[in-house]
C-alpha cells in the first residue's frame, strides 16, 4: 500500500495484494482517496480489480468500488455509501461479505439542542439501504426512522420504525 496526502487533509493512494498456492493465484489491485471539501464535508471513493485462478485452472476478473460522502457537524449529520461487487470479484487476502451486489445507503439526523437543564439534544433520524445484485433484481431494502432524547448523565431513549425485507440467494450461503 502506498498513500500519498495532497492539499489539505486529502489523501491518494494505491494498493496491490497478492497470494499464490499451488499454481493458483489472486491478486487484486485498486486506487482511492479521501477528500476534505469543506470542514464538514468529506469524500471517498475506492476502485479495485482482482485477477483469480483457481486450483483447477478456471479464472475470473472482477471489479468492486465504493464511494462515501459524509457531512458531520453539531446538529446535522449526512452519510452516503455506495459499495459495487461484480459477480467476478475476488480476493483471498480482504473480506467481502457478498459479490454480485449494488449497496446504497443514507443516514440523516438532525439534532435539536435546546441548551436545558436535563435535555441535553433531541431529534430524528432517518436511514436508508438499497441492495440490488447487477441484473438489478433487489436482494434487500431496510427503512429506518427514529425519534431520539439524550439527557444529562449519558441517558438515552428513544422510539423508532424499522421495516427489513430481505432475499436470500443460494451465491450468498455456498454451504
Amino acid at each position: 500500500r502506498v498513500n500519498r496526502d495532497i492539499f489539505e487533509q486529502s489523501t491518494l493512494g494505491f494498493i496491490f495484494t497478492d497470494r499464490e498456492f499451488a499454481g493458483s493465484y489472486n491478486r487484486v489491485a485498486g486506487f482511492d482517496g479521501r477528500f476534505k471539501l469543506s470542514p464538514n464535508w468529506v469524500a471517498g471513493f475506492q476502485a479495485l480489480t482482482s485477477w483469480t485462478r483457481f486450483l483447477d485452472g478456471s479464472q475470473r476478473a472482477g471489479s468492486a468500488y465504493n464511494a462515501t460522502l459524509n457531512r458531520r457537524g453539531r446538529s446535522l449529520e449526512y452519510n452516503f455509501s455506495y459499495n459495487s461487487f461484480s459477480p467476478s470479484f475476488f480476493t483471498e487476502a480482504g473480506f467481502v461479505e457478498r459479490r454480485d451486489i449494488h449497496e446504497f445507503k443514507q443516514v440523516l439526523e438532525y439534532r435539536f439542542r435546546p441548551e436545558e437543564k436535563y435535555l441535553i439534544s433531541w431529534g430524528p433520524k432517518i436511514e436508508s439501504e438499497g441492495v440490488l445484485d447487477h441484473t438489478g433484481l433487489r436482494l434487500d431494502l431496510t427503512q429506518d426512522t427514529s425519534m431520539s432524547f439524550e439527557l444529562i448523565g449519558e441517558t438515552e431513549f428513544g422510539i423508532g420504525y424499522k421495516l427489513d425485507r430481505e432475499r436470500l440467494r443460494p451465491i450468498d450461503f455456498p454451504v
